[in-house]
């Protein structure tokens, strides 16, 4: 498996295009992503949604990380779908639905859920609640919620509010309390004295669990495993309790997460670093690998660093400088005037080193990477990238 970059890009609301015999309009309409496109077949009035629609409460914020999702765009984006007034609905993953009047409704429900979502969650904010207030306040009201294709197997409206208010407000809720907390360590310290040692606080949370009370159980099993990382007990419990918390999740990234992170308490899950081919590396823009170099110098290495190296691409006729400046890398599309490393290598090598397939020493026997200033000058530089 590999990555096929678009041959056919547009800039327009709409592309138009004939394939086959096909009619096809490619509409821009952001949503769960930026770049969404759904696709409208007008002559047969079938409309493929993409991911702005499927059978769940939409994914506004997703617990895996990303940037933030314009909600009001998606809004605007379901609203151009409704416009079409399509016969045939066809999600990318979830049942077609057939039907114009009921694909109107489903959708104008649709686009009501994430409005009502965003504007009680604004309401609130101007009412001074803070995010986690809101995500307990805010519920799509009964008419909305019953409908099978707003339930929340997906998204969750508790984690979209939050995500609403982050993108307005940022993390501050407002509590001054929150503005220099304690660490999570000494926290627990004093949780564990409030509860009159560690040995007390873990038979509070040996309790919980009996009273099946798991969120309670994860709280207190933290703490413990806050002062004790490997708190066989502590660890067991809390995987116990993702396991209970799981089985009664009906939301698909909800358990995922509890039962994921109980296979991670128990020794199961060996997280490891994911690799790509060298097809793929070929294809990433050199300006990207060197973008991605500054979040990776180890601030401890580079402490007292004043470095300049260049890097030059005879294939590309592409430079990059790297400069490091006590902890802080800036990269520039120039080779340097004055570089106290100097190194030339055809862009697909360095590519295959900078994703760990090729070994840059023997690179560099064969004489695929050519070094001015001393390897070992050159190796200690770049292992200023290196935790």
């Amino acid at each position: 498996m590999s990555y096929v970059r678009p041959n056919i890009t547009f800039s327009d609301e709409v592309l138009k295009v004939s394939i086959a015999g096909i009619n096809l309009e490619m509409i821009h309409a952001p949503g769960e992503t930026d770049d969404q496109i759904v696709v409208w077949m007008p002559d047969k009035k079938v409309l493929i949604a993409a991911d702005n629609f499927y059978k769940s409460f939409p994914n506004l914020y997703t617990i895996r990380g990303t940037s933030y999702r314009d909600v009001l765009a998606w809004v605007r984006s379901i609203d151009k779908m409704r416009l079409l007034k399509a016969e045939y609905l066809v999600p990318c993953h979830s049942r077609p639905i057939k039907g114009s009047d009921k694909i109107y409704e489903t959708l104008t429900d649709y686009r009501d859920a994430i409005q009502f979502v965003h504007d009680q969650t604004v309401r609130g904010i101007n009412a001074g609640l803070g995010p986690d207030e809101l995500a307990e306040k805010v519920k799509l009201p009964r008419h909305l919620a019953e409908k099978p294709y707003l339930r929340e197997y997906y998204g969750t409206v508790a984690w979209s509010v939050k995500n609403i208010y982050n993108g307005y407000l940022g993390w501050f809720g407002g509590n001054s309390t929150d503005l220099n907390p304690l660490t999570l360590k000494e926290l627990a310290k004093r949780f564990s004295k409030l509860a009159g040692g560690d040995k007390e606080l873990m038979e509070h949370a040996r309790r919980a669990g009996k009273e099946q009370d798991h969120q309670w159980v994860l709280k207190l099993t933290d703490m413990l495993l806050q002062i004790t990382p490997d708190m066989s007990e502590a660890l067991e419990l809390k995987a116990t309790s993702l396991r209970a918390l799981a089985s009664h999740s009906g939301n698909a990234n909800a358990r995922n997460y509890y039962l994921s992170q109980a296979d991670e308490a128990e020794g199961r899950l060996k997280l490891t670093q994911a690799k790509i081919d060298a097809d793929l590396a070929h294809r990433i823009p050199l300006a990207a690998i060197f973008a991605g170099m500054s979040a990776k110098l180890n601030p401890e290495k580079s402490a007292n660093i004043y470095k300049v190296a260049g890097f030059h691409f005879p294939d590309t006729k592409e430079s990059f400088t790297v400069y490091v400046r006590r902890g802080v890398a800036v990269i520039e599309p120039r080779f340097p005037e004055k570089a106290d490393i100097a190194i030339t290598v055809n862009s697909n090598t360095w590519k295959e080193i900078a994703a760990k397939l090729a070994n840059p020493a023997l690179a560099f026997v064969k004489g695929d990477v050519k070094i001015e200033g001393g390897v070992m000058n050159a190796v200690n530089f770049l292992d200023l990238f290196r935790d």
